[in-house]
């Protein structure tokens, strides 16, 4: 997937639930700045576990996450 996904997924966790919990996402997961670079492409089970995770935090199924996402 391409760093847009995840920069779109950082936007929706910053508006519902702020900042910090982006950073904590990033900290459990172990990434940082360079997998939000927009026109890179990344291996898909980082974006998976960006969403996953994204979905846990808002209390979502996955579904549910990606389609909150998408609208």
């Amino acid at each position: 997937m391409y760093g847009m996904i995840h920069r779109a997924v950082r936007q929706m966790v910053f508006d519902q639930l702020g900042e910090d919990a982006w950073l904590a996402l990033e900290q459990k997961l172990d990434i940082g700045p360079t997998e939000l670079l927009t026109g890179m492409v990344y291996d898909d089970a980082l974006t998976i576990a960006i969403i996953s995770e994204a979905s846990a935090r808002l209390n979502l199924s996955v579904d549910a996450c990606l389609f909150e996402f998408g609208r």
